[in-house]
């Protein structure tokens, strides 16, 4: 795994930026092209280094999970942006179309194919979000198994209209979206006593949102190799 982590590191892709959309205050998509020789796996991430017009270079690399897969020929991030933007944060924004995109990587593991034919409950937070849509993009077709989401975010659940689709068309999926962590351990409990250790359970999120859930997961009895924790310092 380290050989393959160092090769895709030091193998550096190309992009071009095709759109930055805000579809929800601040929420972004950033949607490029698909580099000839790049393919990745649902729920992975890569390193993105923007093009900067102010300074005529690059931007360092930051890590951003990848939210589309390959089939829909495009190569999708999401950013949601603090108050007010970080510096970086309006560098990228100020992308125009065909800017150049470097990319190394990507990166993750085979969760998809890690977890078959066993219920998988996907937990994830805000913008974290992104990886999910990937994983249920390709498993829209999939119904060999349980698949449940609880969503959690204060403001505003990016995606919703497209993962209700999703949901709408497989419906071995269901997808919970709720507020606080209240009732998001609230869920997690129900979907605990119906599938206990026969599922995998998979989280994408922040420190604080890993770490509680993680807690109550101990507390429900859920074996630890039950558990996919997948954590990224974005920027």
């Amino acid at each position: 795994m380290a050989l393959t982590f160092l090769k895709e590191y030091f193998n550096k892709n190309v992009a071009r930026v095709q759109s930055v959309e805000n579809p929800k205050e601040r929420y972004y998509i950033i949607n490029m092209t698909i580099p000839e020789k790049m393919h990745w796996n649902a729920g992975d991430y890569a390193l993105f280094s923007f093009y900067d017009r102010t300074s005529s270079h690059f931007l360092k690399f930051h890590s951003f999970y990848i939210g589309s897969i390959p089939k829909e020929n495009r190569l999708m991030i999401g950013m949601k942006t603090k108050t007010p933007p970080h510096l970086f944060e309006e560098k990228v924004l100020a992308v125009q179309k065909e800017d150049r995109v470097k990319i190394k990587g990507p990166f993750g593991s085979s969760i998809i194919e890690d977890t078959r034919n066993r219920p998988l409950i996907l937990m994830t937070n805000g913008i974290n979000i992104t990886p999910i849509r990937a994983l249920l993009k390709n498993l829209e077709s999939d119904f060999s198994r349980p698949i449940a989401l609880i969503y959690t975010s204060r403001d505003y659940h990016l995606f919703r209209e497209e993962l209700d689709k999703i949901a709408a068309k497989n419906t071995t999926i269901q997808i919970f979206y709720v507020f606080d962590r209240s009732e998001s351990s609230s869920v997690l409990e129900q979907l605990v006593q119906k599938y206990g250790n026969n599922a995998f359970y998979c989280i994408y999120g922040s420190d604080k949102t890993i770490n509680h859930t993680n807690k109550t997961l101990k507390q429900l009895t859920i074996h630890k190799k039950q558990v996919i924790i997948n954590h990224l310092n974005h920027y």
